[in-house]
């Protein structure tokens, strides 16, 4: 119910602040004043990373955690912060290519695709779907212009 608010709200044509009513925009700053909007501190995370910042994500990752009574603890909360601050191959670089002598290969690790394989834990895998859908609710278009 609120995801889908939020979204109709996000996709919305006017967003204009009106004093006496409850607009679309009121539902996108009510949002963002959330301290357990999980889509804000990933947003700020990836744009300028500070380590109050790292704390507030963990924070609500651990609380997620609890809440699902997920098993892993914090090595599955490290294991996706990890993955999702920095998902590109450690290999090649985010090329997809790597040069053995004169010739260019496909990268053997992310097979050409640029990014590594999601953690093989099923608790850091549903931490990053989380996230993920966090994201999707938030809005595809401020995503897309942090990237």
């Amino acid at each position: 119910m609120i995801e889908e608010r939020y979204l109709s709200a996000s996709l919305a044509s006017c967003l204009a602040d009106e004093p006496h009513k409850i607009g679309q925009v009121d539902v996108i700053k009510a949002s963002g004043m959330s301290p357990r909007n999980m889509a804000a501190h990933y947003l700020r995370l990836i744009s300028k990373p500070t380590k109050e910042d790292m704390t507030r994500f963990y924070a609500a990752l651990l609380q997620y955690t609890q809440d699902k009574k997920l098993e892993g603890g914090t090595d599955a909360i490290v294991t996706a912060i990890e993955w999702l601050v920095d998902p590109t191959c450690k290999v090649c670089h985010a090329t997809g290519v790597v040069t053995k002598g004169d010739k260019e290969h496909t990268c053997p690790k992310c097979k050409g695709e640029k990014f590594r394989k999601e953690p093989a834990s099923r608790a850091a895998q549903m931490l990053i779907d989380h996230v993920r859908t966090c994201r999707a609710a938030h809005g595809g278009r401020m995503f897309s212009l942090l990237k």
